[in-house]
């Protein structure tokens, strides 16, 4: 894989994925964390079923895709100079934050 790779979003248009955060992401699957794969987190970006501000931070959204009964998670900062990913992770809810959009 070239990095860093433009991935295509629902809410925040071409979305970089930097090599460092990708490796930060694998990192965390080594050490036994549950960590989407690169097409999981793509097709999160491109196809999910609900985008949420972070209760943190409102330039921070939250893209989730259902798995079985697992949720994909990907997190994106939203910057004046271009949205990129921060993290992405396996989890069993959806959080708390500010509903931007939800598949219909």
């Amino acid at each position: 894989m070239a990095f860093p790779l433009f991935l295509e979003s629902q809410l925040d248009g071409i979305v970089r994925l930097t090599q460092e955060r990708w490796e930060h992401i694998e990192e965390k699957r080594q050490r036994g964390e549950r960590r989407p794969d690169i097409d999981m987190i793509m097709q999160t970006l491109k196809e999910p079923e609900e985008i949420r501000a972070s209760a943190y931070d409102p330039d921070v959204h939250l893209y989730y895709r259902a798995y079985g009964s697992q949720w994909s998670v990907v997190v994106v900062k939203h910057d004046p100079i271009g949205s990129f990913v921060l993290t992405a992770y396996v989890a069993d809810r959806i959080k708390q934050g500010g509903l931007l959009w939800r598949k219909s």
